[in-house]
């Protein structure tokens, strides 16, 4: 492919320590983690940009990180994804970290380590980034964590640019209010995420609310109830592929580039849908953050 996708958002490093659990410590009753085996992959936006790669499709991640060794390795660990975009290192910041323990399969704990929000001086860079590879763009995906890159400014910058080249925008966030991505192409929340967005938990209702807010189609992932699509008014129900569920780390990210490549490559956002809900069911059977594969799933309307 020519053109790429572009994933801007919260770029996050994934720690995976896994060790061996025998016994209980006698200093307090919680389990020990003995000689664990640490393993590190991009997160947040980093593991959408992984699962766009792996889908096919050339991508550019843009990000902050701080100036300190996790976002040197996100720097490499985006540069050996053959990522031509710009993760910008911003003083004042901390690089965002979630560092799971494991063992056996099993998560035990998560350590979270991260900052409220980017430094003005952040912010500024990064528009300056969107707008500097912005060319050759098949799709947009905004990966919003709340982690304080996607401010107004850097959204509106972003569905703007969208609109103006005919070039798809898709939404994931954790946000409550979304009006700042007005004029999106899709948005795809969690059920709880829509919950949490429109104070109702029946997903059509809120599915209704959040387009009125948006402008745009509307996934809602119900878990193994599957998904319900809200595009122009008209709902969908898709029934969920998964047959095994391992571990959902990382399943919305690959929702959310399953959707991108798949409207960039032309696909209707039913097509684009019915793809993701196939590679969703991949990442589920799989323990952590993975990675889907092109060839893991039937090309979208297939």
């Amino acid at each position: 492919m020519s053109a790429a996708v572009n994933v801007v958002g919260d770029v996050m490093l994934d720690v995976f320590e896994n060790g061996e659990v025998t016994r209980i410590s006698p200093e307090a009753p919680v389990v020990i983690v003995k000689n664990p085996r640490t393993t590190s992959v991009l997160g947040g936006a980093g593991n959408t940009a992984a699962n766009v790669r792996s889908l096919g499709w050339e991508t550019k991640l843009i990000g902050a990180v701080g100036a300190d060794s996790e976002g040197e390795r996100c720097a490499e660990l985006a540069t050996a994804l053959g990522s031509t975009g710009k993760l910008v290192v911003v003083d004042d910041y901390i690089t965002t970290v979630k560092r799971r323990f494991v063992s056996g399969g099993q998560q035990i704990m998560r350590l979270d380590v991260e900052d409220a929000a980017v430094p003005q001086a952040g912010i500024d860079q990064l528009i300056s980034t969107v707008l500097s590879v912005s060319y050759d763009v098949g799709a947009y995906v905004i990966s919003d964590y709340c982690k304080g890159v996607v401010t107004g400014d850097v959204a509106a910058t972003i569905v703007e640019h969208g609109r103006s080249a005919g070039v798809p925008v898709v939404v994931d966030t954790k946000r409550v209010d979304v009006a700042c991505f007005r004029g999106c192409t899709i948005v795809a929340p969690n059920h709880h995420e829509a919950e949490r967005m429109t104070g109702h938990s029946d997903p059509r209702l809120a599915a209704e609310a959040i387009a009125k807010l948006t402008e745009g189609a509307v996934l809602v992932t119900l878990g193994a109830a599957g998904m319900l699509l809200l595009d122009q008014g008209v709902e969908t129900r898709i029934a969920s592929d998964a047959r095994e569920v391992a571990d959902v780390t990382g399943a919305g990210d690959t929702v959310t580039a399953a959707l991108a490549v798949a409207l960039a490559e032309g696909a209707t956002t039913l097509d684009a849908t019915r793809w993701a809900n196939a590679a969703a069911a991949q990442a589920v059977a799989h323990h952590g953050t993975y990675a889907v594969r092109r060839s893991d799933v039937v090309a979208p309307g297939r």
